[in-house]
């Protein structure tokens, strides 16, 4: 029981001790001096150690670049023909009965 008082003493002697100081007051400058060491920092980060997407950003665009060129080209070496669709859509058309034309539906249901 004395040991729980003393205990107690102390507490209310300790909370005492903290409601009685003043709060603290920071510096009026120390919120922007702190936001201004962060981003020299940040910058100084930044600029060492670029990002994984900044390093394989210019070898990804020049793979997409080679590979349009590529799909161009072959393209144009083909001579761009329908060919195969063509045959593709006439095989559909005759197994299931349809009209021979089939690109031209549109076409024909508008022109009228």
């Amino acid at each position: 029981m004395l040991r729980k008082k003393h205990v107690e003493n102390e507490v209310e002697r300790t909370m005492e001790l903290l409601g009685e100081d003043a709060p603290l007051k920071a510096d009026a400058f120390f919120f922007t001096r702190l936001q201004a060491r962060i981003r020299e920092e940040e910058a100084a980060h930044h600029f060492l150690v670029p990002s994984l997407w900044q390093r394989w950003r210019p070898m990804v665009l020049a793979a997409l670049v080679g590979v349009n060129i590529i799909t161009a080209a072959l393209w144009l070496v083909s001579g761009s023909t329908n060919s195969a669709r063509e045959q593709g859509l006439n095989a559909l058309a005759e197994d299931y009965a349809l009209v021979s034309d089939i690109g031209d539906w549109l076409y024909e249901s508008l022109g009228e």
